[in-house]
C-alpha cells in the first residue's frame, strides 16, 4: 500500500508528492512567459487549458509563443525551454498512474506503469511480476532540481522579453541554466 511505503520513505513521498502537485507550475510559469511575449494571458490561458492532456498545452504553448520569440532573436532559448518543459511533464506523468513498491534490500522505491503496462502486447496475469523502475533520494532530487531550474529558466526568459518590450530595466534573474537531464528512473533487477 502507497501509504504505508511512503511513511517508510518520507523523504522520496515528500518530493514526488511536490512534482505531483507543483508541475502546474511549472506549466503556469511557461503560460506566462508566452502571455507576456505575445501580450495576451487570455488567449494563452484559454487556448493551453481546453485540452486535459500536458503534451498538448506545451505544444500549444510552443505554437503560439514561437513567432514572437523569433522576432525577439530569442528562438532558440524558448525552444531550449519546450524541451525543458517536455521533459518536466515526463517526469511528472511517470508517476501519475503508477503502482509503488520496496526494493528494501537496496533501500529504494519503484513504481510500475498503469498506462505503460496496458500497451503490453502481452497477458497480464500478475502485477508483481512486471518491470519495476526503482528510483533513489538522490535521483528524486535532481528531478526535483530540473524543475526549480526550468521554472527559473522560464523566468528569466520572462524577464528577457519584459526587457525587450521595456517593461523592465533589467534582468533579474541571473544564472538560469538548465542542469543535465536527469534520468526519469534506474532499470536494473
Amino acid at each position: 500500500m502507497t501509504v504505508s511505503l511512503f511513511k517508510q520513505y518520507p523523504e522520496e513521498a515528500r518530493i514526488v508528492g511536490r512534482i505531483l502537485a507543483g508541475y502546474t507550475d511549472v506549466e503556469c510559469t511557461l503560460m506566462n512567459l508566452v502571455a507576456v511575449a505575445i501580450g495576451d494571458l487570455d488567449a494563452v490561458l484559454k487556448v493551453m487549458y481546453k485540452t486535459n492532456e500536458a503534451a498538448d498545452r506545451i505544444e500549444m504553448a510552443n505554437a503560439l509563443g514561437r513567432r514572437s520569440f523569433h522576432a525577439r532573436e530569442l528562438e532558440t532559448e524558448f525552444q531550449t525551454a519546450i524541451v525543458a518543459m517536455r521533459y518536466c511533464a515526463k517526469i511528472h506523468n511517470q508517476f501519475g498512474h503508477c503502482i509503488w513498491s520496496e526494493d528494501s534490500k537496496n533501500l529504494r522505491i519503484g513504481f510500475v506503469s498503469l498506462p505503460e503496462t496496458a500497451e503490453l502486447d502481452v497477458k497480464i496475469k500478475n502485477l508483481e511480476r512486471l518491470t519495476k523502475r526503482w528510483l533513489t533520494l538522490e535521483l528524486l532530487e535532481a528531478q526535483e532540481n530540473y524543475f526549480v531550474q526550468t521554472i527559473r529558466f522560464l523566468s528569466w526568459l520572462d524577464w528577457e522579453c519584459r526587457v525587450q518590450d521595456g517593461n523592465a530595466r533589467m534582468n533579474p534573474v541571473t544564472d538560469a541554466l538548465l542542469p543535465q537531464q536527469p534520468s526519469l528512473y534506474i532499470s536494473d533487477a
